[in-house]
């Protein structure tokens, strides 16, 4: 039961985790990279701004950076205070520079083999179970008025892991809060994580999400690049709307309950209706004792033509409710649209890098085999080839992402077709009970209806019995799904409040190292060890 109302709750949340880009006369996306030790300790950082959609005129800009260096261009600026001022050319400005502000998430990083803590340059070459928990902590804790008290809540970080692994000499992948796609030589490896989210909400079913736990077997351990990405924007304007509409679903649950309450009441009325049918089914069998041979070929034929079309109809309204709870509330256009935001996102930080490197995809790919940087160690900051190693590698793991997202937008593009089938499977039922009221009038008219009355009297049995399973059916529906989901929608409700907060927190946010920041993206990497 915990596991089910996990999974409603991350549904919830699953459905607000992406961020549109504001569109003014300047526009400014914030990218902070950090260099970290294998476990977790800062080592350094640096950070990029680009800013677009400039006018032909001076840009004034914020930031609290030192050391800036226009890296895309040669515009000269001007420093007063915090405040930046920008020679327009016409073109985006990358630039970057350093500061000593402290990074919101910070990261915790333990090696497990075959059960013992150890350090991963200790692990490099041998053979056992590998467990590598990755723990996030949020630092931006902020005080709130919420329902008239005042609360400690965090700024909604999302954090993802990701890291690609060989397959020659590993294998069994698993990873919580994630997903593992094999391309038969290497696997990429994708977790999400939510650090302070449970502390700021109190929902059960969320607790354990500042945590990801990999796991897997080896016969030679080395570690590769492991690339952490958060974002401050778990919930956008566009997005918002799906708090406001809490009430709404509210009222719709207790209507649903009040409406399936009839619905039970309604069966029970059915199931009496039934057994004083079949008692009439049984009557007319000893009146129409000479009359059932030939109308029993033609009635049983009707019979089982309908049942069939029935039980088929049953398996594919079984088959949409499963797809439709796998939705976990959302209608298909609502998940399509949800990831094909999420591909256009890994898009802007691919082509982001691409840009930063100042080479096409086929280009690193080519310096990348060619140079055998697979196993390449990094040189310090400015070494050109560590720097494209490091590009190729977030560029194809972002790639195998939105290859796997183009495999879900195929299965759910066709899940529409089921109703065009239902359609065509109700004509055809229509035309089979027309068939089989036909042939009831025919063989009032025959002296051989003593099958025909066995069989109907067979039918009102199981119409009875059937009758009596959807009042079970229904009390039972009533009370384990029905009622649960009204539990749900109260919990929703009761936490809506702390979502406002929530909101309101990721819309204020502006910035790391500067307020004006329409979008702000952490990207931490862990070097490899071999």
């Amino acid at each position: 039961m915990k596991n089910k109302k996990r999974m409603f709750m991350m549904g919830v949340f699953a459905s607000c985790m992406l961020i549109p880009t504001s569109v003014s006369a300047l526009t400014k996306s914030e990218t902070i990279y950090a260099n970290l030790n294998y476990d977790g300790s800062f080592l350094k950082s640096s950070v990029t701004n680009h800013l677009a959609f400039l006018e032909k005129k001076e840009e004034v800009d914020e930031t609290i950076l030192k050391d800036i260096l226009n890296i895309n261009g040669d515009e000269k600026f001007k420093t007063d205070g915090n405040k930046i001022v920008w020679e327009n050319k016409g073109r985006d400005i990358f630039y970057r520079g350093t500061t000593e502000e402290e990074i919101p998430i910070d990261v915790e990083v333990e090696y497990f083999l075959n059960g013992k803590r150890r350090s991963p340059k200790k692990m490099i070459g041998k053979k056992g179970e590998v467990k590598i928990v990755y723990h996030f902590v949020n630092k931006d804790r902020k005080t709130v008025q919420i329902g008239g008290c005042r609360e400690d809540v965090y700024t909604p970080f999302v954090v993802s892991v990701g890291t690609i692994i060989e397959g020659k000499n590993n294998k069994d992948f698993s990873i919580t809060n994630g997903k593992v796609i094999s391309t038969g030589t290497r696997s990429m490896i994708v977790g999400l994580s939510a650090p302070g989210l449970y502390e700021s909400t109190g929902i059960s079913e969320l607790e354990g999400l500042d945590d990801i736990t990999l796991s897997y077997s080896t016969t030679h351990f080395s570690m590769q690049n492991t690339y952490i990405v958060a974002t401050p924007k778990m919930l956008s304007e566009k997005e918002f709307t799906v708090l406001g509409k809490v009430d709404d679903l509210y009222q719709s649950m207790q209507a649903l309950d009040s409406n399936m309450q009839k619905l039970v009441s309604g069966a029970t009325e059915v199931s009496s209706g039934a057994t004083t049918l079949y008692d009439g089914g049984k009557s007319l069998r000893y009146n129409m004792g000479a009359m059932h041979e030939a109308s029993s070929r033609l009635k049983n034929g009707s019979i089982t033509l309908n049942e069939g079309l029935t039980a088929l109809k049953n398996a594919i309204l079984q088959m949409k409710g499963s797809i439709q709870n796998q939705l976990q509330g959302k209608s298909v256009d609502e998940v399509i649209a949800t990831l094909q935001n999420l591909k256009a996102q890994n898009q802007l930080v691919i082509e982001s890098t691409l840009q930063k490197s100042g080479k096409s995809f086929v280009e690193l790919e080519s310096i990348y085999v060619q140079n055998h940087l697979q196993n390449y160690q990094a040189q310090g900051d400015n070494d050109p080839l560590g720097a494209l190693k490091n590009a190729y590698e977030l560029s194809l793991l972002l790639t195998g992402n939105n290859s796997a997202i183009d495999i879900s937008l195929n299965v759910l593009s066709s899940f529409h077709q089921i109703d065009l089938l239902l359609s065509s499977i109700e004509q055809l039922e229509t035309g089979s009970s027309t068939l089989r009221a036909g042939l009831t009038t025919l063989s009032d008219g025959s002296k051989k209806l003593y099958q025909g009355s066995l069989d109907i009297e067979e039918g009102m049995k199981k119409l009875m019995e059937g009758s009596e399973q959807l009042k079970n059916g229904s009390r039972a529906f009533q009370e384990q799904g029905i009622k649960e989901l009204v539990g749900y929608s109260n919990t929703v409700k009761k936490y809506s409040d702390k979502m406002d907060a929530l909101v309101s927190l990721s819309k204020e946010y502006k910035g790391f190292a500067s307020s004006n920041s329409d979008s702000t993206l952490f990207v931490y990497t862990i070097s490899s060890i071999k």
